[in-house]
C-alpha cells in the first residue's frame, strides 16, 4: 500500500489540499509502484479530513473515497458513547 498525505492550516484550503495531492501523484506508475491500481491520498484542512484514490493505471483520475468530515465531531462522538 502507498498512501499520500498532505494538510492545511484552514478548512477552506481543502480543495488546495486535494489538488495538491493530485498533482503529486497523478504522474506516478507501474514501474514506481508495481502492480497496485491505486494511491491512497489523505488530505487534512483545519478540522477537516477527507481520503481520495489516484488511479496508478490508466488516465490520472481523481477518486473520492471518504468524502470531507470533521475530525473533532468524531472525537467528541467517541468520548459520549464510551
Amino acid at each position: 500500500m502507498v498512501v499520500g498525505a498532505t494538510d492545511k492550516a484552514q478548512n477552506a484550503e481543502m480543495e488546495n489540499a486535494r489538488l495538491e495531492l493530485f498533482q503529486k501523484h497523478q504522474t506516478s506508475n507501474t514501474i514506481m509502484f508495481g502492480l497496485l491500481e491505486y494511491i491512497l491520498l489523505i488530505a487534512t484542512a483545519g478540522t477537516l479530513l477527507q481520503v481520495e484514490a489516484v488511479a496508478v493505471r490508466g488516465p490520472p483520475r481523481l477518486i473520492t473515497v471518504v468524502p470531507a468530515f470533521t475530525v473533532s465531531s468524531l472525537i467528541t462522538a467517541h468520548s459520549i458513547s464510551r
